[in-house]
């Protein structure tokens, strides 16, 4: 070994506390700023899509869901709160993509309505087949059933309210 080192290491083990080893001093401790807020209930700007069926839980409890996709735009109660049967639970707004889709299958009926007419025009100056008639026909036939199922999605509706199917 090094002779410079032999000589060294009995300083290592005879005055640690004077390399700052052991116990810090009473005015090095540690502070930390807190402050402190009262929670307030408020708005969460977050979309939310759930689907399902309502149905007692254990407990109690009644699990409450739309059966087409929706918003939640307004909660009228709290947890754990009481509420009577009827009494409004929560305000749904409907889904933007549903609206959207509603205001789609609407654009495509006029279309195929506007077609169907100038179809009907066509053959009676005979420019037109009776078999192009039997596909406007369809056209139309088609857009009035996708207007119907999107509307039963949900999307006519600008806000529904679920109401509390029990009391509890």
């Amino acid at each position: 070994m090094n002779r410079s080192f032999l000589w060294l290491l009995p300083l290592m083990f005879v005055a640690p506390p004077a390399f700052g080893a052991g116990e810090p001093a009473a005015d090095d401790a540690a502070s930390v700023l807190v402050a402190t807020m009262t929670p307030v209930q408020g708005k969460l700007d977050q979309l939310v899509t759930a689907y399902g069926i309502v149905q007692a839980a254990p407990g109690g409890s009644l699990a409450v869901s739309s059966l087409h996709p929706a918003r939640v735009l307004r909660l009228r109660v709290v947890q754990g709160q009481v509420v009577s049967k009827g009494e409004p639970l929560l305000d749904l707004g409907a889904d933007p993509a549903a609206s959207l889709a509603v205001a789609q299958a609407q654009s495509d009926l006029k279309l195929a309505q506007g077609e169907y007419k100038r179809i009907q025009q066509l053959l009676a100056e005979r420019l037109a087949t009776n078999s192009q008639l039997a596909q406007a026909e369809k056209a139309v036939s088609d857009a009035e059933a996708t207007v119907a199922a999107r509307r039963d999605e949900g999307g006519t509706k600008p806000v529904e309210t679920l109401n509390a199917p029990m009391a509890g």
